[in-house]
């Protein structure tokens, strides 16, 4: 093999790992007779893409506000906005490393339950939500390594908001 193309295999297979795709996840068994987990790869370590973070947004109380924004910072800086009651925000994986699962076809919605968006980040993620009455949720989902895959594991990760309390309530 040539030395520029062992060169040139060697950054694809680091730049890959860097952003995620050769991920292991534990699933199962992969089909008769199988003693590894996940779906594909040796030993059960995924070879397809990945999102890092599956993110489940919920309200303590009822439906999200309108106007819930999700703000997603990583190690490439800020990803745009995210806002629920503005269709402008809504982004596309060419677009954006932050996906939700929203149909772009319908109106924002006025009584979403649950909220799920797919983070495409590489290493430690800081995800940011907001929304009218509810008091703003700041937290870090660091990325969970494998030894087994030498590198990173999907995770599902949640958020739920709570209402914002007066300091008279009690």
């Amino acid at each position: 093999m040539s030395r520029v193309l062992l060169v040139s295999l060697t950054s694809i297979g680091a730049l890959m790992a860097a952003l995620g795709l050769f991920a292991c996840e534990d699933t199962g068994p992969t089909g008769p007779g199988s003693t590894g987990t996940g779906s594909g790869g040796a030993g059960g370590c995924v070879i397809a893409p990945q999102p890092m973070f599956t993110l489940t947004l919920t309200a303590a109380d009822g439906p999200l506000p309108a106007d819930t924004s999700i703000l997603v910072t990583w190690s490439a800086g800020d990803e745009p906005l995210f806002v629920l009651g503005d269709k402008t925000t809504w982004k596309t994986l060419e677009d954006s490393n932050v996906v939700c699962d929203i149909d772009p076809a319908q109106p924002p919605p006025t009584d979403l339950e649950e909220l799920v968006c797919k983070l495409w980040t590489s290493g430690a993620t800081m995800v940011v939500v907001e929304g009218t009455g509810y008091m703003k949720h700041e937290e870090t989902f660091p990325s969970v390594q494998s030894e087994q895959c030498e590198g990173p594991v999907p995770s599902a990760v949640s958020i739920e908001l709570h209402r914002e309390t007066d300091a008279g309530d009690r």
